[in-house]
């Protein structure tokens, strides 16, 4: 497969159609809101970590630019993230001018202002407190339409918790992509991601951008979700001229819900805990979770039978001392989430045999036997 991408005023577009089982369709990906710090450093990241964003769940054999070239430590990072999928490096051309790297005067970032990406969940408001009480002053930023399957969800409580926060919320409007979703998105996501929170960076004066950390990596982890990679692309970052340094707290998904449950159990109410799309969730809620569990302490966010909305509960189960509700529901609860993570093993693969999530279901199951 060869794809021909087009890069103009941070859009990437595809002249040619590409296959998605019966159907062929040409891909791209904007920022359309005119709010987006536009700078050459904006338009110069974009064009390379949105290129790799876009192909990232295509992989395909020959990748063509028009107008614009890869600079070569970006075609190296490309290179490898196909050698982590198994796959031989793509054969990369361009036509038109080399891009060169933006040449400006190195600006001067202060540590104690940080980024952070911002999707209304518990690993945002995690590394918001944190850099609170590191007397650190943080900037949220929430990328729309990062998950398109969740978008107008995300936002929405993105904007909830920002707003109960006190803070203003930044936001990076994205359109399009590429119609395949899943897991294959997930190779390129936290680069991207990265990438373009630096313009906010730099706008802001900020040293630091905090992303979630990999204390749960496992041996089929996505290529931008494994520690090294994130350390390379730090690296690879500042080589380039960009003076941020991206930083993560490595502890556990479950270990996180603990602290937040223990420490801001008010905040943690007002987070997006679901993976389910509206319409889903809104049928999932009416349908089958609130008549099963009636007296069940759901959050407003969640659907409450998908991979984010049970942990979230099973980490309250298990760690919230005041969380109430009869004992036989939680019981069919945790028997339900055993269930649908057994089933989910089954049939989808080791995505679901999270070790957070496990582990919070072996200690709720533990914790639900008769003494």
């Amino acid at each position: 497969m060869k794809i021909t991408i087009v890069y103009k005023d941070l859009s990437l577009q595809s002249v040619n159609t590409v296959s998605f089982g019966n159907k062929t369709q040409r891909v791209s990906l904007s920022i359309v809101n005119e709010a987006y710090p536009k700078t050459p450093e904006s338009e110069f990241l974009f064009s390379q970590f949105g290129t790799m964003h876009l192909v990232s769940p295509l992989l395909p054999s020959h990748i063509e630019t028009v107008g614009f070239s890869l600079v070569k430590p970006v075609r190296e990072l490309i290179q490898k993230m196909y050698r982590s999928c198994g796959k031989q490096a793509p054969h990369i051309t361009h036509t038109g001018e080399e891009t060169r790297v933006p040449k400006r005067k190195r600006a001067q970032l202060r540590k104690e202002f940080s980024i952070i990406p911002f999707s209304g969940g518990k690993d945002g408001l995690y590394h918001y407190v944190k850099e609170k009480e590191a007397k650190r002053v943080p900037h949220l930023v929430h990328v729309r339409n990062m998950n398109l399957a969740a978008s107008s969800s995300e936002t929405e409580w993105s904007l909830k918790l920002a707003q109960f926060l006190k803070e203003h919320l930044d936001i990076a409007h994205l359109k399009n992509g590429t119609p395949k979703n899943g897991f294959d998105t997930m190779r390129s996501r936290d680069v991207f991601l990265v990438a373009l929170m630096v313009p906010y960076a730099i706008t802001y004066s900020a040293q630091n951008i905090v992303i979630e950390g990999f204390a749960d990596e496992g041996e089929h982890e996505c290529f931008s979700g494994q520690e090294k990679h994130m350390i390379a692309f730090n690296k690879l970052l500042n080589d380039l001229g960009f003076p941020v340094r991206v930083r993560w707290y490595n502890i556990s998904e479950w270990q996180v819900f603990k602290y937040l449950i223990e420490a801001y159990p008010k905040h943690l109410a007002h987070t997006s805990s679901c993976f389910a799309y509206p319409p889903l969730k809104n049928r999932m809620q009416r349908k089958d979770c609130w008549p099963k569990y009636p007296h069940f302490p759901f959050f407003k966010s969640q659907c409450g039978a998908c991979f984010k909305c049970y942990m979230a509960n099973l980490a309250r189960i298990v760690f919230d001392g005041r969380f109430s509700c009869p004992e036989h529901e939680v019981t069919r609860y945790i028997e339900a989430a055993d269930k649908w993570v057994k089933k989910k093993i089954r049939t989808k693969g080791h995505y679901f045999a999270d070790r957070s999530l496990l582990h919070l279901l072996e200690v709720a199951k533990e914790k639900m036997k008769p003494t």
